[in-house]
This record gives C-alpha cells, sequence and structure tokens, in this order.
C-alpha cells in the first residue's frame, strides 16, 4: 500500500504534459518517442522531456530496436524501481546519494 501511495504521489508532481505522456504509455505496450507524439499532438521536444523526466523518476522501461539502433522504445515500469534522492546539506545539491527502492 506505501509503494501505491509512493507512486501516486510522484505522478501527481508531475507537469500536465508528462502525465499525459504516462498515461499514454500506461494503455499501451511499447511506444516510440515518435508514436507517442502523433498519439498526444505534444511536441517531439515536450515529449523527450516528458521521458526523460519519468525514466529519472524510475516509472518507465526502455528498450532499443534491434534492426534500427537509433530508435528506442518505452513503457511504464510495472512495480519497478523509483528512485528517491537523500540531502545531506543544502549546499550539496549537486552531491545527491542516489538510493533505488524496489516497489511492488
Amino acid at each position: 500500500m506505501f509503494a501505491v501511495r509512493l507512486r501516486s504521489s510522484i505522478i501527481a508532481r508531475l507537469s500536465p504534459a508528462t502525465k499525459l505522456v504516462f498515461k499514454i504509455l500506461e494503455q499501451n505496450r511499447w511506444m516510440t518517442q515518435k508514436q507517442i507524439a502523433a498519439q498526444t499532438f505534444l511536441p517531439p521536444r515536450t515529449v523527450r522531456y516528458a521521458i526523460k523526466s519519468l525514466r529519472e523518476k524510475g516509472l518507465l522501461r526502455e528498450k532499443r530496436d534491434w534492426n534500427d539502433l537509433r530508435r528506442k522504445y518505452y513503457r511504464v515500469e510495472k512495480g519497478g524501481k523509483i528512485c528517491t534522492y537523500n540531502n545531506f546539506n543544502s549546499r550539496e545539491t549537486r552531491h545527491r546519494k542516489l538510493r533505488e527502492r524496489n516497489v511492488e
């Protein structure tokens, strides 16, 4: 139950465009950035930023197309890892320790 609340609190703090990308990926299996942009009518740069934000928070899974290694496919990580940052000091914002916790 704690994991669900933790995940939903992370999603609640996302931008509206990032939430839209998350919902589209939640409904579909694997999608490319181009497919996401076509389905959401968002600019490609906004889609790239949303994917980057979701990946940093551990909410997305990525795989490459072995026929064309430039192409990446994304999907929502079901019960994946959520990354949390530990701040030791307000002056040391650049030196954040990344800790991964499995969430199911």
